[in-house]
């Protein structure tokens, strides 16, 4: 079901108040592919190839969570790497280098061959989502659905604080992420 947007009903019944079964964020989520904020052009073209994801978690060297990057925007950037490689050009890339390829944004197999990146290293800091919306493994399913269903989102990081206590600007880890998808099956399971 690729390129297939999966819509959500309105007020699913496995989450149903009425149950007795009480779902929280980390019985949703699946094991997140995670990608530093500088990584290597072969760990990405690598990933795109393997994965399904459009989103992906970004964490800083020590593991923490920095923002979400998305699928279309690390192939433009690996495209883009190549043809600055060739150019000898190395530039941050602008909002309308991003927009010259929309709607059509590169695939996979449009993509630069790894021997033709090898060594090359992106940093993700200017592209990524630092304000990506997020929630926590204790986060209520009910919460969890509502974010996916009526804000549209996509996909969803699911984070703990490094340490004891929740508090704002503190440090937090990627344990998992949610996609809609994940909500979609969970819902087809219990019907």
């Amino acid at each position: 079901m690729q390129g297939i947007t999966t819509f959500l009903e309105h007020e699913p019944t496995c989450l149903s108040r009425r149950t007795k079964r009480s779902l929280v964020a980390s019985d949703l989520m699946v094991q997140p592919v995670v990608l530093q904020v500088v990584e290597s052009c072969a760990v990405i073209t690598r990933i795109l190839a393997t994965t399904r994801y459009n989103g992906f978690p970004v964490v800083d060297d020590r593991g923490l969570f920095r923002g979400t990057i998305l699928r279309s925007q690390l192939s433009v950037m690996l495209l883009e790497r190549q043809r600055s490689q060739q150019t000898e050009r190395d530039e941050f890339l602008s909002h309308s280098d991003f927009l010259q390829y929309y709607p059509r944004f590169p695939r996979v197999k449009d993509l630069p061959p790894n021997e033709d990146i090898d060594g090359c290293m992106l940093d993700l800091e200017h592209v990524l989502n630092g304000s990506a919306l997020t929630v926590t493994s204790d986060t209520h399913a009910h919460r969890v659905y509502r974010l996916f269903r009526h804000l549209g989102v996509r996909h969803l990081p699911v984070l703990t604080p490094r340490g004891a206590v929740w508090q704002q600007g503190a440090a937090h880890e990627v344990v998992g992420i949610i996609t809609r998808k994940d909500l979609h099956t969970l819902e087809s399971e219990e019907t």
